[in-house]
């Protein structure tokens, strides 16, 4: 499963404009990357999805930075009021480093540039070995980097890397604030993460959805420490005959859909979207799902293709939730109300590359 972040003002804003935007690392080869905003745009008259564009807003230059070598999810971690990209980068033989490049509303190459906040010499952290969402855990209004750790006993270990306005090695120190019992992690079974305020107290929770080998699924919540971080978690959904992961993995991101506070999870998986309404209530299988119809058949085979997101992409303090696929040339969509049928939902196209321009195999999406 893949995960994605949560971010501390609801709208993943990178360039300041009161819209959330997508952003992506491109793969020019041979360790050269570049950033690709993709900002938002206030719908069309008839309330549908406006087009939008792209930019690029820095570049490292070859041999500096491989993407390959990149986790990445998007949160205000400066706490500046701007959408961030947080990239752990692995130098290899368990080295790590944590970068930040901050939002701005510049644009070009040099728009922004990349600092480092936290680097582990070898040995020590295992890149292969965690799962990364983003969300504000302690509540000091900056989100945190929340890395999920596996350790060699099947042990989950739940890592925080406080957001910070400091830059340099050291400015961010990670913090364990939660491990599971022996054997509670192993890879038999298929985890994926991500993060939002879920329960409506200010803070964002750790999100984990499960899917055991006997086609049992189980959605968890990790709420906060008082003094900040996951604690002990607790289910909110449970379903013996549900596997998420036929086909390819399923992916999970939290946006507010409904404007009631609590943040609400979104499941993509075997074609469908799985909607979970955000809850304060602590019981065993509380949240049950809504699924979304989608208007046309062919929007099912799309979303099986597309790497899965969410944004307040146009402006309206509701989330929407964004796909992006190679169907020949790079597609981005936004999900939207369908113009023709009432309840049902389309797979509304906003961007598109010509074939060959912005290949999926060499982008990757911070979510």
């Amino acid at each position: 499963m893949v995960a994605a972040p949560a971010w501390a003002d609801g709208k993943r804003d990178f360039n300041g404009d009161g819209r959330g935007d997508l952003l992506a690392l491109f793969d020019y080869g041979n360790g050269d990357t570049g950033l690709w905003v993709f900002p938002g745009a206030p719908n069309r008259p008839d309330g549908q999805p406006g087009q939008i564009g792209a930019y690029e807003a820095w570049e490292t230059g070859p041999g500096n930075y491989w993407i390959s070598a990149t986790k990445n999810v998007a949160g205000d971690f400066n706490g500046d009021g701007r959408t961030d990209i947080m990239s752990l980068y692995d130098y290899g033989n368990g080295a790590a480093g944590l970068f930040v490049i901050p939002g701005t509303g510049g644009s070009g190459p040099t728009a922004t540039d990349a600092y480092r906040v936290w680097y582990t010499p070898p040995g020590n952290f295992w890149l292969s070995d965690v799962k990364v969402a983003a969300g504000d855990v302690n509540g000091d209004g900056k989100d945190d980097l929340i890395a999920v750790y596996h350790y060699p006993d099947d042990t989950m270990g739940v890592w925080v890397f406080p957001g910070t306005a400091s830059v340099g090695d050291g400015s961010s120190e990670p913090y364990e604030s939660w491990q599971s019992l022996r054997g509670w992690y192993p890879p038999s079974e298929v985890w994926g993460f991500t993060a939002g305020d879920i329960n409506g107290d200010g803070r964002d929770e750790l999100v984990g959805l499960t899917d055991y080998t006997n086609s049992l699924s189980i959605i968890w919540v990790w709420p906060n420490h008082p003094s900040g971080g996951p604690s002990e978690p607790y289910q909110i959904y449970w379903d013996p005959n549900w596997e998420p992961n036929v086909g390819q993995p399923a992916q999970l991101t939290t946006f507010n859909q409904n404007n009631d506070g609590m943040d609400d999870i979104a499941v993509v998986s075997n074609a469908e979207i799985r909607i979970f309404n955000g809850t304060d209530k602590r019981i065993y299988g509380y949240s049950t799902p809504w699924v979304v119809p989608l208007e046309y058949p062919s929007d099912s085979a799309v979303l099986t293709r597309s790497v899965i997101t969410s944004a307040d992409i146009d402006g309206d303090g509701e989330g929407e939730l964004i796909g992006m696929l190679d169907n020949g040339g790079t597609v981005m969509w936004v999900l939207a109300s369908s113009p023709v049928r009432l309840l049902n939902w389309d797979l509304v196209p906003v961007w598109s590359a010509i074939p060959g321009d912005f290949p999926m195999s060499r982008t990757k999406v911070a979510r």
